[in-house]
This record gives structure tokens, C-alpha cells and sequence, in this order.
């Protein structure tokens, strides 16, 4: 009997579903009042500019908004780079040749 597999995404897709999900949250949940102001931020994260914009009425809560996804972004890349020794992406890469290597449930979500 066949059995069934999880579709499996690469890293970069891993991180654009990622990204996208934060952006719908993002739009999902900021407020459009009439008093509200653009607020961004970038940060060199994954190889690459990762920007954030959002429209918001209280700049505290658009700060903390905006180090929320920052901090998602460096999570996914702390977890999923392939270029950092340290990462498990990197460990599986490294000893899945020679053994079965147990993976995270961070890492298989």
C-alpha cells in the first residue's frame, strides 16, 4: 500500500510562504484609521533586504509589529539557512549521508 507523503517545500519556498503569511496577518490585523502613518523598517536577513511596511495609527504598536516579523524572519533563518554551520538545515545536510538524523518539529512544520 502506497503511503501517503507530506509535500515538502525548499527553503527559499519555506521562506516565501513565511513571508507571506506574515504580510496577510499584517494586513489582517492593522487598523486603517484616519490618523495612522506609514512605518518601515529593513534589515539584511536570508542574503537579501527584508522589508516591512505597514500603515498604522500607533507607532509603539507598529515598532513592536515590525520586530515581531523581524524576529520571525531571523528565527526561519537561524533554522532553515544553508550557509550557517549551526543551522539544522546545515546539520541534516551534513550528516543525513552517514545516518537517519532526527529533525525538530520546528523544522518538519
Amino acid at each position: 500500500m502506497p503511503r501517503s507523503r507530506a509535500r515538502t517545500y525548499s527553503p527559499d519556498a519555506q521562506r516565501l510562504i513565511a513571508v507571506r503569511y506574515i504580510l496577510f496577518c499584517l494586513l489582517t490585523l492593522t487598523s486603517l484609521s484616519a490618523p495612522a502613518e506609514w512605518y518601515s523598517r529593513e534589515e539584511a536577513i536570508m542574503g537579501t533586504a527584508v522589508r516591512v511596511e505597514l500603515w498604522h495609527d500607533d507607532a509603539t504598536a507598529a515598532r513592536a509589529v515590525m520586530s515581531a516579523v523581524m524576529d520571525e524572519m531571523h528565527r526561519i533563518d537561524e533554522l532553515m539557512s544553508p550557509y550557517k554551520p549551526e543551522s539544522e538545515l546545515s546539520r541534516i545536510n551534513r550528516e543525513a549521508a552517514q545516518k537517519p538524523v532526527p529533525i525538530s518539529r520546528r523544522c518538519s512544520t
